[in-house]
């Protein structure tokens, strides 16, 4: 009996171990549309530099790869929205592996930039997008489905 409720707690312990290991938001991404609920954009999010990003690297099937950017705000103007970086300077949030906070996203069809939190669900397979306007509770969430 005790190596059976050793190897379970031994058990336990390392898939608590695995699911932290794996606590992070980089991967690819399928946004999804607020308005009809249809699949958007494919995100690669990433950490480089203890900072989380992300770049746009597909939009639906059919959509022009080549359209612009034409609303962006400086050097974003005019670039392809195909790789495009939409999202930039999230970092963890100190006891929440899951919360990235302090960021900036691009709405790239208004060209406005908003502030930025990510929250990745315990499983791994959502991300909780907050982007919002001066105060956090100014904003709205949107959820992405991980893709890879």
């Amino acid at each position: 009996m005790a190596k059976a409720t050793t190897f379970l707690f031994l058990a336990l312990l390392m898939s608590a171990a695995a699911g932290a290991a794996f606590a992070s938001p980089d991967g690819v991404w399928q946004t999804i549309s607020d308005q009809d609920g249809k699949p958007q954009a494919l995100i690669r999010v990433e950490t480089v530099g203890g900072q989380v990003r992300g770049t746009i690297i597909g939009g639906p099937h059919g959509e022009d790869q080549h359209r612009t950017c034409d609303r962006c705000p400086g050097d974003r103007r005019g670039k392809p929205i195909t790789g495009l970086e939409i999202m930039w300077g999230l970092k963890p949030e100190p006891g929440n592996p899951r919360k990235y906070t302090g960021g900036r996203i691009l709405d790239p069809s208004s060209g406005n930039i908003y502030g930025a939190d990510l929250t990745e669900s315990p499983d791994g397979r959502t991300l909780m997008v907050h982007g919002y306007l001066g105060l956090s509770f100014l904003g709205r969430t949107q959820t992405w489905h991980r893709a890879q």
